[in-house]
């Protein structure tokens, strides 16, 4: 997956929201990925039926921790994760 931001939502200001406006509105955040792991997440989860929302990193999005630092290294590198609906395996 190149780095542009990937949604198949219907609704085009979805990669305007912030993340309590994504998740009052059923969308679940998944985690940090980078590539290939990203691409891999991105098609697993359509494949299940998913809608699939992938936003660029933001340092706001992150909690303190150890691991801070090298996300706020190479921010560029990340994205974030969402995915909304049922899925269709049952």
């Amino acid at each position: 997956m190149n780095s542009k931001i990937f949604s198949n939502s219907n609704d085009e200001n979805v990669l305007k929201k912030n993340r309590a406006q994504l998740e009052s509105e059923n969308w679940q955040r998944r985690g940090i990925f980078t590539e290939p792991r990203l691409s891999e997440l991105v098609a697993f989860y359509r494949e299940l039926g998913y809608d699939v929302l992938v936003r660029a990193f933001e340092p706001s999005d992150l909690a303190e921790g150890p691991c801070r630092e090298c996300f706020l290294l190479f921010p560029e590198r990340f994205k974030i994760l969402y995915t909304r609906g049922e899925s269709l395996c049952k």
